[in-house]
């Protein structure tokens, strides 16, 4: 027998209940051995014992660290929230799924064509989803504001097809390469995506405009002989 609506939305639910915690579970399995992985916690365990402003990241090298507080707040956050050693996991893993999800219906309405299930499934369990957006390490916290940039730069790619406006485009583009910015040592990559971000506006702006014209000529000539002839009797 079929399910209704409510049924459905309710399996759905359900299922998207077990692939967090699947990808909660694989996170917690995963190695705590590594320098970088131990760095950053300890960051973020630094921040909430002893209650001083984390002004810098992990280290890039024996001399230098990334400027910044975000990656120690957001390790160091969760566990005034939830004061237990695995809370800055649930947070990280809360975070990725979330965009994820967000992601997995950004492509469903771009890409219709291609099955809801075969979207969703793929993109929480694809392998690099799974290895670098559910364990504590610096590369994990860039998922979301990759997310969000990409998606912000595909919409402000000239179409007929647009989910968001040109300045919630730019928002968004924006807020995600500036995270990356302050989570990895990339500040110069934050100039050039932001030139073709805003580039792409124009151009988007420049293909609707065309549109218009022509569509408005298209009407006026066309529409004009159309009311002629009826007006003719031909």
């Amino acid at each position: 027998m079929p399910l209704n609506q409510r049924s459905r939305r309710l399996v759905f639910l359900c299922l998207l209940l077990l692939a967090f915690l699947f990808r909660l579970g694989f996170g917690l399995c995963s190695q705590f051995q590594d320098e970088d992985t131990k760095q950053i916690y300890l960051l973020g365990l630094k921040f909430y014992a002893t209650g001083a402003w984390p002004y810098f990241g992990p280290d890039v090298t024996p001399t230098i660290q990334i400027p910044g507080a975000l990656q120690g707040l957001v390790v160091g956050l969760p566990f005034h929230l939830l004061p237990i050693p695995e809370a800055p996991y649930v947070f990280l893993n809360i975070l990725s799924f979330v965009s994820l999800c967000f992601f997995a219906w950004y492509c469903g309405k771009r890409l219709p064509e291609i099955p809801k299930w075969f979207l969703w499934s793929w993109l929480l369990t694809a392998p690099w989803t799974l290895n670098l957006s559910t364990h504590i390490y610096n590369p994990s916290y860039v998922l979301p504001g990759a997310i969000l940039f990409f998606v912000g730069a595909i919409e402000t790619y000239p179409g007929d097809f647009a989910l968001l406006d040109n300045a919630i485009s730019l928002v968004v583009g924006g807020a995600g390469s500036l995270r990356r910015c302050f989570l990895l040592l990339s500040i110069p990559q934050g100039r050039p995506q932001g030139f073709i971000l805003l580039r792409m506006v124009r151009r988007r702006r420049a293909y609707h405009r065309q549109l218009s014209s022509s569509h408005v000529h298209q009407v006026w000539t066309g529409g004009g002989n159309g009311q002629h002839k009826r007006d003719c009797g031909t």
